[in-house]
């Protein structure tokens, strides 16, 4: 069972995505305009 990790902006908290299994992550947040990258 693949566990699903809640992807949120690091500077509004806003919640961008939900992913399963991801290697690199990039998102503009629509809120604040912030980039937000995860690995």
């Amino acid at each position: 069972m693949q566990s699903i990790k809640a992807i949120r902006c690091t500077f509004c908290n806003k919640l961008l995505a939900k992913v399963g299994m991801v290697g690199y992550l990039e998102i503009k947040c629509p809120r604040c305009k912030t980039v937000n990258t995860t690995r």
